[in-house]
């Protein structure tokens, strides 16, 4: 694994944001997130054929 500058942990809106203004600044970014999809409190999952906000 290479060296990175920041590591932010979560991909919701306001981690996957902050990814975005350390790029456009030239940072490395590394991103730790526990859940298999994106988006952190706005994802939504099926259950029983219902669609459910996580958040």
């Amino acid at each position: 694994m290479e060296p990175v500058d920041v590591i932010v942990v979560g991909a919701g809106l306001a981690g996957l944001r902050a990814v975005q203004v350390l790029n456009a600044s030239g940072r490395s970014v590394l991103v730790l997130e526990r859940a298999p999809v994106l988006g952190g409190r706005l994802a939504s999952v099926t259950v029983d054929g219902y669609v459910l906000d996580e958040g």
